[in-house]
């Protein structure tokens, strides 16, 4: 019952000459097909599983913090990465707390911006917003050029009540042009989207696809924004669609339009799309969650608790979330139909 896998790694130096990438590509393609994979039985217990506390599923668990025990206890000077990794493991199984237990001591041995920025992920999930926007500015003052570290801080900027210092720090990336100014901008949209007025973030993406019509990311920002604040219902479906069209994988403008279908009251269509994420990405919370919420609606009061109860352990922070876009578990009273003529806004 044990597969052991021996890897090895070798740095030759060198380079290859700009004739022979196509070829050193074609090899790495066929190293990469030839990788070994281990197929896990269908009733393998997933990571939400485990998070359960259910004592018969947890050996695994053990035994990898057993490895992770030793490896701090033999703590070479500044290694910092047994710390890291079970603070991955942690996570994972929804362990929150001691995932921040393992980065504020992964911080003090080796206190870079990535570290920090895991950090900022799990005090956000646990609510703790403050601190998470104090973490994202040491992050990006370790780092200044990292976009992970400058979004994160926008993003803890506006939820915490200051949208126009957000969008100041993002228009000062967007000034300085480059390669990275069009990515900012549709960050900024996005984020005017949840946090602002959904028009001018429609009308700023509106901007962007009119110099790169077809862009199936942009559609799907364009769709979650009037899905989440219900807006302009009748024009999402159509940019849901073509995202998906125009997507290599499909499960953010599914997501989407399930939505969309929601708001419509069309609870059949928008567990058909739900469904087809979830059957090949089970472990994406929202998804999770929303359709916990259209299983509600149609009386499926078992799934929908099911569902509810593993978006939660995914992310703690998700029914904050969601109550900015009026989307609140086991509320049944009011129909999406009635939500989206009402205009229900944050």
């Amino acid at each position: 019952g044990v597969l052991t896998l021996t890897e090895r790694v070798d740095s030759l130096g060198g380079e290859v000459a700009a004739s022979a990438i196509p070829t050193e590509r074609d090899h790495l393609d066929a190293a990469l097909a030839a990788m070994p994979r281990l197929i896990a039985p269908i009733d393998t217990p997933r990571f939400w599983d485990l998070a359960s506390g259910d004592p018969a599923r947890t050996s695994q668990v053990a035994s990898i913090n057993a490895i992770y025990t030793t490896a701090i206890k033999d703590l070479d000077p500044g290694d910092a990465s047994p710390y890291l990794g079970r603070a991955s493991l942690r996570r994972g199984i929804g362990d929150f707390n001691g995932a921040l237990a393992d980065l504020t001591s992964a911080i003090a041995i080796a206190p870079d911006a990535d570290t920090y920025l895991q950090r900022v992920s799990v005090l956000y999930s646990l609510g703790r917003l403050k601190e998470a926007l104090a973490d994202a500015q040491k992050a990006r003052s370790l780092d200044p050029a990292s976009s992970s570290a400058v979004m994160s801080t926008a993003l803890l900027l506006a939820e915490t009540g200051d949208l126009a210092a957000a969008n100041a720090l993002v228009d000062q990336k967007i000034a300085l042009g480059g390669k990275t100014r069009d990515a900012y901008k549709r960050a900024k949209a996005q984020m005017i989207g949840q946090f602002g007025d959904p028009q001018e973030a429609i009308r700023q993406i509106d901007a962007l696809l009119a110099d790169k019509p077809g862009t199936a990311g942009l559609l799907n920002a364009r769709c979650w924004i009037k899905g989440t604040r219900s807006v302009m219902i009748d024009t999402a479906l159509k940019d849901c669609t073509s995202a998906i069209e125009l997507s290599e994988q499909a499960y953010g403008p599914l997501d989407s339009r399930a939505l969309i279908w929601f708001r419509m009251g069309r609870y059949t269509e928008a567990l058909a799309d739900l469904d087809t994420v979830l059957k090949a990405a089970p472990g994406l919370a929202q998804s999770r969650f929303l359709r916990s919420i259209v299983r509600s609606h149609m009386g499926q009061a078992g799934p929908a608790a099911e569902d509810l109860a593993i978006a939660r352990r995914i992310d703690p922070g998700i029914d904050r979330t969601n109550a900015r876009y009026g989307l609140v578990a086991g509320r049944n009273t009011v129909t999406a139909r009635d939500e989206a003529s009402a205009g229900h806004k944050p």
